[in-house]
């Protein structure tokens, strides 16, 4: 089953600086809250059809969040977080992170 928290999401809205930061592509800061963007990693849980499980996100910038997207990538988040506190082990897992 795949697991899903609307109020896990919600915190990504919160904060404000972007966790993923891909290279020139980040605008860094987002007035206005971030995006939570889920991982690509078929072992979070990511299918044909269905994102990852909600806790393998990390908050994104718009950019980062719509080209990780785009290019189903894997790139590493440079603070390992997903800026929420969903615990030690599911924060190490989203080092990998996109879209």
């Amino acid at each position: 089953m795949i697991y899903r928290d609307r109020k896990l999401l919600d915190l990504a809205h919160q904060v404000t600086e972007c966790q993923l930061q891909l290279p020139g592509v980040c605008q860094g800061h987002s007035a206005h809250g971030c995006e939570p963007a889920h991982s690509n990693q078929q072992r979070h849980g990511k299918g044909m059809g269905h994102k990852a499980e909600d806790i393998f996100h990390v908050a994104a910038c718009h950019a980062c969040h719509a080209s990780s997207t785009r290019a189903g990538a894997s790139p590493r988040s440079r603070s390992g977080t997903s800026g929420s506190t969903a615990g030690s082990e599911r924060s190490r897992s989203t080092c990998e992170m996109a879209g």
